[in-house]
């Protein structure tokens, strides 16, 4: 709670504020009158990696310590997992609340993040619908373009505004939707 406020003063005192979407703004605003959305962005030489053929077929599932309250919806992979042999990777936390057999991609310097999303065959972004989700960005969906993999995301905020569903990427609205 410290913290929040330290910030919420700090956010008073600059003269701007930038931020990557329209709905943080908004709340950023509370604070400071001069806030500007400048979209997420990710430069070409950092994911200049090739596409990694695996064995086996190859879902992912990339997020951090926030995504804990997103990890429900993951529920429908023991599903496909016990219908389909494919291998399920899941990269950023260490723990995880579900129990099918999954593997934890160990913690690797950030420089490695695009070559582990470059191995996944099909992404997977559940989020939950939720004000810190929708105030995120679509950042997911760019890494996972970028990385050349095709990929599934919740029909939530950032995703339901910049997924052409088909087109650059598929929207689930439900868990049945992921299946």
């Amino acid at each position: 709670y410290a913290n929040l406020r330290i910030m919420e003063r700090f956010l008073s005192k600059v003269d701007r504020v930038t931020t990557t979407t329209k709905p943080l703004a908004e709340i950023l605003r509370q604070f400071n009158p001069d806030v500007v959305v400048v979209p997420n962005y990710l430069p070409d030489r950092t994911w200049d990696i090739p596409k990694r053929t695996n064995e086996r077929l190859v879902v992912g599932w990339a997020g951090g310590e926030p995504h804990g309250m997103d990890m429900p919806l993951m529920q429908f992979m023991g599903q496909v997992l016990q219908e389909h042999d494919i291998e399920f990777q899941v990269c950023g936390r260490q723990e995880y609340p579900f129990k099918f057999p999954h593997t934890i991609v160990p913690p690797r310097d950030i420089e490695h993040y695009p070559e582990i999303l470059a191995g996944f065959d099909i992404g997977l972004a559940p989020i939950i619908d939720t004000q810190f989700n929708r105030s995120k960005s679509d950042l997911k969906h760019l890494e996972y373009g970028r990385a050349l993999v095709p990929a599934v995301f919740s029909k939530v905020g950032p995703y339901q505004e910049g997924v052409r569903h088909g087109v650059d990427g598929f929207l689930a609205a439900s868990p049945g939707d992921f299946l």
